[in-house]
């Protein structure tokens, strides 16, 4: 199982302070919370889980390649796969 593998130090998952943002306002979403039912402190301490578990990496300075150009949503994603070193995204 890959959550096994990444508890063994098999790879490394990475994201940026833009992606936890946004993971953190979708998870506060209406519609989404109606799903998974967390309050805002559980929310909080996942969020802290997160930043505490994955490493951030910046991603101001990333230059983004043109294909990315496609879907501008998917910037953010690439620029953090590119900042993180990334060998699969």
């Amino acid at each position: 199982m890959r959550v096994e593998l990444w508890h063994e130090r098999r790879f490394e998952l990475v994201i940026s302070d833009a992606l936890l943002e946004e993971v953190d306002q979708v998870l506060r979403r209406k519609k989404l919370r109606a799903l998974h039912r967390r309050s805002d402190p559980e929310i909080d301490t996942l969020m802290k889980d997160l930043k505490t578990a994955i490493r951030v990496v910046p991603v101001s300075d990333i230059d983004v390649p043109a294909m990315a150009g496609r879907d501008p949503d998917d910037l953010v994603v690439v620029a953090t796969g590119k900042a993180g070193r990334w060998t699969i995204l």
